[in-house]
Formats: structure tokens, C-alpha cells, sequence
């Protein structure tokens, strides 16, 4: 490892509820929460079971803490509820407590963030499925060496849509999701937006 890396490392403790007459194959029937403790710090990004908890990279999202060089426990929870045999709704919540660090060679305190998540899915076919999200994440001021750095503080909304295909009998299931956040004042702050489009493969057994 060379200067200035920093090495990742975290631990992740679930609890999660799923009705008897469902079960964990498509991962949207199932009551959080998480208990992340990360240091310094650790990404807890999209859960493998495809619900819709966390954005890779996003403002107030766990994945926007990697390498900062902090100690951050993380309290998330996801609830999502089958409307009916196709539809499903979730909700996603994150929040996440920075302690002070000298990683930059002065005192360091990382505000506090949160992170929340609104999802809705149909799925034609118990091998397909599509959906929307739509997610704001929040970090406060940043303070440096005992005083507030005003003007600090992030803020960015997204939307994004998603598909997703198994393939037949083998457990592979390939997704797309597309990202755009909306260029409204007022609602973004200190934050990059940009639309964005990933594709994924996951093995759910």
C-alpha cells in the first residue's frame, strides 16, 4: 500500500423478516434494519438480494464514505410491501455517525449523514421486472480543527429506473438501472449531478 491509501474495512449485523408465504428469491419481502460500523470507512452499497436499498456513489449514501479515513457506525433499514402479486413498493432509510480523525493532519469532524430511498417495482413474470426510485442524501458542515466550515454541507436528489432478467434455471439475473438528477435549485447543493447508466450480474440462488 502506498501513502495516502487507506484500507477499508467494515462490519455489517441484520435482522430481516420475511412473510411465510413468500419467499427470499426476489429479496423484496423483507424488513430491515442493518447496524453497519465501518472504519475508515466501508461501503455498504446495493443489497445482493436486488432490493432497493443504497446508490453507489451518492451523496449521504454509505458508498460516499469510502477512504475518507473516519470511523462511521450506520444504522439502515429497508421495508418494502407486495401490493399485490406484480407491484411492490419500498422504502429505504440510512444514517450514519462520522467520529472526529486527524487522517488530513488536523483535527477532522465529518458531519453526520442520511440517506433516503423510495421505490416502486412491476414485475410481468416471475423472471422479469422494472421499476422506479428516487433518492435525496444529506451531509452536513464539515469542521476543521474545533471550528464549522461554513458552506460545506451536500445535498443531491436523483431519479432513476431500473430493469432486471433472470435467466431460466441458472439463477443468473442480469439488471440495468439509469440515474438522472434533476437540475433544480434549491434541492441540490456542493454536489455533482450527472446522469448515469450501470449494468450488473448477480447469481441468486
Amino acid at each position: 500500500m502506498s501513502a495516502g491509501e487507506r484500507l477499508d474495512a467494515g462490519a455489517r449485523a441484520r435482522i430481516a423478516r420475511l412473510p411465510e408465504h413468500r419467499s427470499n428469491d426476489d429479496g423484496l419481502s423483507r424488513l430491515g434494519p442493518d447496524l453497519l460500523d465501518a472504519g475508515p470507512l466501508a461501503s455498504l452499497g446495493r443489497d445482493a438480494t436486488g432490493a432497493f436499498s443504497g446508490t453507489t456513489g451518492s451523496v449521504g449514501s454509505s458508498a460516499s464514505s469510502e477512504g475518507l479515513g473516519a470511523w462511521e457506525p450506520a444504522l439502515s433499514a429497508v421495508i418494502v410491501r407486495d401490493l399485490n402479486r406484480r407491484f411492490a413498493a419500498s422504502i429505504a432509510v440510512e444514517a450514519a455517525y462520522r467520529f472526529p480523525d486527524r487522517s488530513l493532519g488536523i483535527e477532522r469532524h465529518l458531519a453526520p449523514r442520511g440517506f433516503i430511498q423510495l421505490g416502486a417495482r412491476y414485475a410481468p413474470s416471475p423472471s422479469t421486472g422494472i421499476g422506479l426510485v428516487t433518492d435525496l442524501g444529506a451531509e452536513g458542515d464539515v469542521t476543521l480543527d474545533g471550528k464549522e466550515t461554513r458552506a460545506t454541507s451536500q445535498r443531491l436528489w436523483t431519479i432513476g429506473a431500473l430493469g432486471y432478467v433472470r435467466a431460466g434455471g441458472t439463477g443468473l439475473r442480469w439488471g440495468a438501472l439509469a440515474r438522472y438528477s434533476p437540475p433544480i435549485d434549491g434541492i441540490g447543493r456542493n454536489a455533482s449531478r450527472a446522469t448515469s447508466v450501470s449494468v450488473s450480474l448477480a447469481y441468486v440462488q
